[in-house]
């Protein structure tokens, strides 16, 4: 968040650069340490999708604060960043519900872990992966919440192929882990879109 304002300190301070700050902090707590370690172990089954989601989200909120501070529209409407925190408030409520949902299964990496289940109930009832959802919709309501365009664009287009590459490791997993269990859930139940993805 400091290096992108760097010349435009004042800009720290303005509560549109708060929230931010506390959404990206709030992420980052909620989120499972991993290692270098972890991610080489892993690199099977993850394949560096960690990595790939963590460069696409800096580049999107680092460049979305560029675009703020020195190309951004002078916009006096309240909705857009009304809009803004709504999104980053909302998606981070549905990333920690589902963090918490999945308990001791959640992980950093895409991989098995011990006495794995499968997790079909609250949000996993209506959807497979809950918590990339809500961590597209925090990233996404950061360029709406600055008022930016050409951000939004590519902030969506980054976080989509991102979470696209993990999903498509993370169910190999899950197919080796669950077989037919898992192809007839994924069957019944989007992947991020209730009846339609």
């Amino acid at each position: 968040n400091i290096l992108p304002l760097l010349f435009k300190p004042e800009l720290l301070l303005d509560y549109r650069a708060i929230i931010i700050l506390i959404g990206g902090l709030t992420m980052f707590l909620t989120q499972h340490a991993f290692s270098l370690e972890e991610t080489l172990e892993n690199k099977k089954t993850d394949r560096f999708s960690i990595l790939i989601i963590l460069v696409a989200s800096g580049v999107s909120v680092s460049s979305s604060l560029v675009e703020w501070a020195y190309f951004g529209r002078k916009n006096f409407s309240l909705f857009l960043p009304a809009l803004g925190i709504f999104m980053i408030a909302a998606g981070l409520a549905l990333r920690i519900s589902a963090i918490i949902t999945l308990g001791k299964f959640f992980t950093a990496t895409a991989r098995a872990t011990k006495q794995q289940i499968l997790v079909k109930k609250g949000l996993y009832g209506v959807i497979r992966h809950p918590s990339y959802l809500g961590a597209i919709i925090v990233m996404t309501g950061v360029p709406v919440l600055l008022n930016n365009r050409v951000t939004l664009f590519s902030t969506i287009v980054l976080l989509t192929l991102a979470y696209s590459i993990r999903i498509k490791n993370e169910e190999k997993v899950l197919v080796s882990i669950f077989g037919e269990k898992y192809v007839r859930y994924s069957q019944r139940v989007k992947r991020m879109i209730p009846h339609i993805w």
